[in-house]
């Protein structure tokens, strides 16, 4: 358990806490953001699930808001499979499914 405490502490002071420490911040500014960063926010977690977060942000930033938010489902799924994103048709669903709510 001091291992694990002391690694813990370890990494809130390098660029691991940093990282931590901006993502927080980012999160605690949510509440003042609009329902596009808020709809963006959700395709990025849609993106991710059951992948790694560098490949959500990587087909995050392929895509426009307009892609996540406007073009037809068919559209997305194309657009999803040819940047290699695993369960395509399923992500394009729910994507397609969130803009009901945005």
């Amino acid at each position: 358990m001091q291992q694990l405490t002391k690694t813990v502490l370890d990494l809130q002071q390098n660029s691991v806490g940093e990282l931590v420490r901006n993502r927080m911040n980012d999160f605690a500014q949510m509440h003042s953001k609009g329902n596009k960063d808020w709809f963006l926010e959700l395709c990025f977690c849609l993106l991710t699930a059951n992948t790694s977060a560098q490949m959500g942000l990587k087909m995050q930033s392929a895509l426009s808001y307009n892609d996540f938010a406007v073009i037809p489902q068919k559209q997305l799924v194309k657009k999803l499979n040819k940047l290699r994103c695993r369960f395509y048709n399923k992500r394009a669903e729910f994507i397609s499914l969130a803009r009901e709510h945005a």
